[in-house]
This record gives C-alpha cells, structure tokens and sequence, in this order.
C-alpha cells in the first residue's frame, strides 16, 4: 500500500521552481487523490454506495487528468519551458528578434532615395522657373495699370474742370392749386396715392359724388406736372379729363386742378392721354388734347 506521509515528505513545495516540476507534482497529485479515495473504500463498510462513488471517482480522475497533461504537453507547451527559454519563445513571437538587412536591401533603398533626390530637385527647379515667368507678368501688368491710371486720372480731371454747372431742376405744382372732391369713393386711396408722389393737395371741395370720374386743368401746368398728376391717378382708376373752363370770372381755374370735377369730359381717359404724350414722335400740345 502506498504510504502518503513518506509521499509528501519527500515534496518540498519551495523546490518547485520550473513547469516541468510542476507537471510532475500533478502525477504525484493524482496518485495521492486517487490513492486516498481507494484507501477509503477499502476502509470503509456502510453504506455500499459511498464505496461506490469512491471507485468511481477514482477510475475517472485518471483520464481527466490524463488530458490536462496532454494539453500541457501540447496546446500549452511554450509555457511549460524554463524561464530562459520561454523569454526567447516570447522574443520571437512577437516581433522583438533583430532583423539582419542585407546589402542587397541597402543597395535598393539608396536608389529608391536617389530617384526620390532627383525627382524633387526638378520640381524645385520647375518652381522657381514659374516663379520668374510670373514675377515678369506682375511687373509688365503694374506698369500698364499705372500707365491707365495716369491716363484715366488726367480725363477724368479734364471732365471735371470742364464739367457744365447743372441746371437747378424745376419745381412741380409751385403756385399751383390741387383740389380733391372728398366725396369720390376712392378718396382715401388718391390722397394716399399723391402723398406717395409727393404731389400737395391744397383745398377739398365736393357737394356730392360725381357721375363720372373727370379731373380738369386749369391753365399754368406744365406738362411734366400733368403727367405726374395722371400717373398717381391712373395707378388707383382710370377717369376722364378736360380743360377747366372759366364760369364766372376770368382765370377762374388758373393754376388749378380739379380732381374730381362736375361737369363734362371730352371722353379722353387718362390712359389716351397717357399714351399719346408719351409717343416722342408726335408734337403734342397738351392743352389743345384737353380741349381748350
């Protein structure tokens, strides 16, 4: 029978220092473990079926621990090698080794160098003939920018000695009367409108709705001024317009518009008349249009 105490006086644990030790504890494990649970079922009488488990147990921890060792053997071999030997499996497993460089690598890696020497000295070289090319453009171009410049600058201070004093421009409705019916519909929308154009209403007259819509000039307009008043009038509603007779004195409607007059038209609308003194080939007198 196998004497367990002279087994483990004879393994001294700090001794065990290498993994090939270390997979020789496992033998001598499996020998006790395996001894032990045999002892005991030889030992041991009631019940039957703990000397059973004790059988079985031992008869599988053989192959179990066959395998483990297997495994070592194999799968897990580089770990089971000394200290030294397994730091030199790890050099060389990842990539610490030195690598010998031929002289063939050397030679291949100066003409690859070369070729990359000459290759950026042209391009330099290309650069600073381009650079020049340039340089000679900037400076012709300066040259004739400043010739331009000189050439411009005396024209245009000849332009503005010789510049003619503008005319004062003239001034719309200066003594001029414009009377608004207030009892046209679209009142609200001319007052707003001749505000926009600046055109001054001056007197607000009107005893009720005309029948139609007829605006009437009195004499002194000119004819800038009555087609600034037509167009303010033309953009709310097209009407009619005439020539403001006098009824009870003379000049009566001198300077004087009547926007929304009583009284009848010479059916001449505002967009006739628009049109006709816009035509720059026909000689119009505007007054005679209106039926003096």
């Amino acid at each position: 029978m196998i004497d367990l105490n002279e087994i483990k006086s004879q393994i001294e644990p700090h001794k065990v220092t290498k993994p090939i030790q270390l997979l020789a504890c496992w033998l001598v494990g499996l020998i006790l473990v395996n001894g032990s649970f045999l002892t005991s079922a030889v030992m041991i009488k009631q019940p039957d079926w703990i000397i059973n488990v004790l059988v079985v147990a031992s008869v599988i921890n053989v192959p179990i621990f066959l395998i483990c060792i297997f495994l070592l053997q194999t799968r897990f071999r580089p770990e089971m090698q000394e200290d030294q030997f397994y730091s030199q499996y790890i050099d060389k497993k990842f990539g610490n080794s030195k690598r010998e460089v031929t002289p063939d690598a050397i030679e291949s890696i100066r003409k690859v160098t070369s070729n990359n020497y000459d290759t950026l000295i042209q391009m330099i070289e290309e650069l600073e003939k381009n650079q020049n090319e340039i340089s000679t453009q900037l400076n012709k171009f300066n040259k004739e920018e400043n010739l331009d410049f000189m050439f411009n600058g005396e024209l245009l201070k000849s332009k503005i000695i010789n510049v003619v004093k503008p005319e004062k421009p003239k001034i719309f409705f200066e003594n001029k009367t414009v009377s608004l019916n207030a009892k046209l519909n679209i009142f609200n929308e001319l007052a707003r409108a001749f505000k926009a154009n600046r055109i001054p209403v001056h007197e607000i007259f009107g005893r009720e709705e005309p029948l139609n819509f007829l605006i009437s000039f009195g004499d002194g307009f000119s004819t800038e001024e009555i087609i600034t008043i037509l167009n303010s009038v033309q953009s709310i509603s097209d009407g009619y317009i005439a020539y403001a007779h006098d009824e009870y004195e003379l000049d009566q409607y001198k300077n004087k518009v009547l926007i929304g007059s009583y009284g009848e038209g010479n059916d001449l609308t505002i967009t006739q008349f628009l049109s006709i003194v816009s035509n720059k080939t026909l000689e119009v007198d505007v007054y005679r249009l209106l039926g003096k």
